[in-house]
């Protein structure tokens, strides 16, 4: 064979090895696929193949991630409100408000219809589901229009004592900075700690085993809230996470005229999406307890509807529950400290499921009263008498079966109201969330939310049982929690903060 010939050979050889690599018959699945990407398994190099979320207080103020994070809310800020990658746009995806007179606090109001619009999930099981799909969205948005390829949206854990003030970046007011919003609560822009312990902790919501409960079950003993048969904008069956800190902080930072009070407005807040991601990195900190918690893969519902989203460039796109399970292998984003230790998730104040399979019955109720029970300024006193057989069955089946105190029909009259409840608080005693009559917190958001509220009653009847405090009624003492913080006065304040129909004590 000739020089010629020899090169023509060896030409068509590599043709057949390169052809032979393409139809090639394919590794073993278990070969070829890498170890699952979890939060506690990120890829080598750590970020290299993931977003990572991390908390707000990471980043110094003049740092190159908060001038790209400036930079994409200002771009985004600038785009007309009929552009899907807009502020104003996608604000309106979790509410709008309807300009009747009675939330002006957020005008403008109702823009062109469009799909996804006026649609975030409250007060059931898609609350945690549906906030997911939007801050991811939201994110691909705003790292479009940062600039910055690496961008990946913080967190604000308020847990910590040293981080219950708005983050300084949020609060300044020099012209320019599209972080800030004078539409908030007193004393937030100030820099004032309006974030109180219980409001902060999320170690009550974590306790909790069940993501959901079904009717009649207290959804409160659940994470995630209750199921549906389908979506409801505005429902009321809360789950633990929703309530406390998820209510509480909406309350705290937007007080009566902040925009984070309102639903209708709470997404043009830029600090809506760092209360968010960190309600959403608590989902994950559930996760990781382990002890039976899981995701609800067994609801068809949760799993399949579909929810109406933008993507980079307007770009409209569906996407459902069973699209969001993990974060990181499904949406290629982590938290960078999403584990807490189990210590800190210990010393839940009630049983998070009942221990019994008997259903809960009542023991004993309120009158319904002509307009109801109304919530205003001062203490609110409310007395409930529990008839003989019943207050022996109780304190027959107090170590067993939860107790629990239902305030029916209940609302929100004043957004930001949120409420402490006493039970037989002594007279002459200040009301003290760490003390031994502290029920819990009564913490709803938006005025929409309208329906039953549970709250436990366990372990403080039992501590009035051990002390021999409890002489068989149930006196109940209901106080603003904004107005106990900053000293509790005789006061005139005659406004209805929050109403419900009756209270009823239930086993």
């Amino acid at each position: 064979m000739n020089l010629p010939n020899r090169t023509h050979a060896l030409a068509w050889g590599f043709v057949v090895l390169a052809l032979g690599g393409l139809f090639a018959c394919p590794k073993a699945k278990d070969e070829e696929a890498p170890p699952p990407l979890t939060s506690e398994n990120p890829p080598p190099g750590q970020d290299e193949s993931l977003y990572v979320r991390k908390e707000i207080h990471t980043y110094a103020p003049d740092s190159a991630f908060i001038t790209a994070y400036r930079k994409g809310v200002e771009t985004m800020q600038a785009r007309p409100a009929s552009d899907p990658t807009s502020w104003l746009f996608q604000g309106n995806m979790h509410g709008i408000p309807t300009n009747d007179g009675s939330d002006q606090i957020c005008s403008p109001g109702a823009p062109a219809p469009a799909p996804g619009l006026d649609d975030c999930q409250h007060g059931s099981y898609f609350f945690l589901s549906w906030h997911r799909m939007y801050l991811y969205y939201f994110e691909r948005i705003l790292r479009d229009a940062s600039g910055d390829p690496d961008f990946a949206l913080p967190y604000w854990n308020y847990e910590p004592s040293d981080h219950r003030a708005i983050p300084a970046v949020f609060r300044d007011p020099t012209t320019g900075n599209p972080l800030y919003v004078t539409e908030r609560g007193p004393g937030v822009n100030e820099g004032e700690d309006v974030i109180s312990d219980t409001d902060a902790t999320a170690q009550l919501a974590l306790s909790r085993i069940p993501f959901f409960l079904p009717d009649p079950d207290p959804p409160a003993n659940s994470f995630g809230g209750r199921n549906l048969p389908a979506p409801v904008h505005y429902g009321s069956f809360y789950g633990q996470l929703e309530r406390i800190p998820h209510n509480v902080i909406h309350n705290d930072l937007g007080g009566q005229t902040g925009w984070m009070a309102w639903p209708e407005c709470a997404a043009r807040d830029p600090i809506f999406w760092l209360h968010h991601a960190n309600i959403d990195r608590l989902w994950q900190v559930w996760l990781d307890q382990g002890g039976g918690r899981a995701n609800p893969t067994d609801q068809d519902m949760w799993m399949n509807h579909e929810f109406t989203f933008y993507d980079i460039g307007g770009v409209e796109v569906k996407m459902s529950g069973k699209q969001v399970l993990d974060t990181a292998t499904q949406l290629r984003y982590r938290y960078d400290q999403p584990v807490m230790p189990a210590a800190q998730v210990a010393g839940a104040t009630e049983t998070a499921a009942p221990k019994s399979e008997e259903k809960v019955s009542m023991l004993a109720a309120s009158p319904k009263a002509a307009g109801g029970q109304k919530l205003i300024g001062g203490l609110n006193k409310l007395k409930i008498s529990v008839p003989e057989d019943a207050r022996k069955s109780l304190l027959a089946a107090v170590e067993e079966k939860p107790v629990y105190l239902v305030l029916e029909g209940l609302q929100q009259m004043v957004p930001g109201s949120t409420y402490e409840a006493y039970l037989n608080l002594p007279s002459g005693t200040d009301p003290d969330p760490k003390g031994p009559y502290f029920v819990g917190l009564i913490a709803l958001f938006g005025r929409q939310a309208k329906g039953d509220y549970e709250l436990p009653l366990g372990d403080v009847l039992r501590g009035l049982v051990q002390r021999d405090e409890w002489k068989g009624t149930f006196e109940l003492t209901f106080v603003r929690e904004r107005e106990r913080r900053s000293g509790l006065k005789a006061t005139a304040e005659k406004t209805t903060f929050l109403h419900f129909d009756r209270a009823r004590i239930e086993q």
